[in-house]
Formats: structure tokens, C-alpha cells, sequence
């Protein structure tokens, strides 16, 4: 405070945590078995090739939650239309119904298991 009674700003030379907040250690969803997936017969007697990223989540047993899974499309990109639609379609219902079979090791945090959302991209590439 000066003398006529006005307040000079703080000012700080030096900075110091006030707090430290420890965060728990953790691990994310690793795959144990991969699944096999079932090549849709009409997209690999036609030729047609492609790729599915599905979003879902792994419980704390390690198994995929069937109960919502979502496909990721590309914002930037519109939905496909006609029969390049129902090829995807396809190996989007072939890389769900392969779900099941799938075991991984579930996510923790602080030691332990949690649930954790992951993406997982299903190929369908014909040998070539």
C-alpha cells in the first residue's frame, strides 16, 4: 500500500505449486484373441474389398459389450448409397456378429478393471 492508501498489484517473483494431484496409473484395453471373421460371401464372390472401424466398448471380464457398437465414418466423407452400400453393410454385420468371439485384457486404473470405449478396424482384403 502506498501513502496515499492505494493497492499495488502482487506481484510474484518466484512460482511454487500450491498443489500437487496425484493421478492413478493407468492401462488400456489390450486384444488376447483375436476373432475370425467371416468374409460376407456376395462381397467376396464380387471382388469387393473393404474396411470397418467399429466403436464399442470392453468390459471389466474382458469381453467386447455388444449391446452398442457403432461404426466410425469419416466426417469428411458422405455415406455410401446403392450396392457399394450393401457391401458395407455387409462387413459391417460380419465384423459385429465376430465380436463375441474376441477376449481382451480389460482397461485399469489405479489397479482396477474399468470399462474403457475402443476402436477396432475389421479388413476385408481378398488375397491377392
Amino acid at each position: 500500500m502506498t501513502a496515499d492508501r492505494t493497492v499495488l498489484p502482487f506481484r510474484v517473483r518466484r512460482a511454487f505449486p500450491l498443489m500437487t494431484i496425484r493421478m492413478p496409473v493407468g492401462e488400456s484395453v489390450v486384444t488376447t484373441r483375436q476373432a475370425k471373421v467371416r468374409y460376407p460371401t456376395g462381397s467376396w464372390q464380387n471382388g469387393v474389398s473393404g474396411t470397418v472401424l467399429l466403436v464399442f466398448w470392453v468390459d471389466t471380464t474382458g469381453r467386447a459389450d455388444t449391446t452398442v457398437v457403432k461404426d466410425l465414418w469419416p466426417p469428411n466423407r458422405p455415406r455410401l448409397t446403392g450396392s457399394p452400400a450393401a457391401y458395407y453393410e455387409r462387413f459391417r454385420q460380419a465384423a459385429i456378429s465376430a465380436l463375441p468371439d474376441m477376449r481382451f485384457k480389460p482397461a485399469r486404473l489405479g489397479g482396477c478393471k474399468v470399462r474403457q470405449l475402443v476402436e477396432v478396424p475389421f479388413e476385408f482384403r481378398l488375397n491377392q
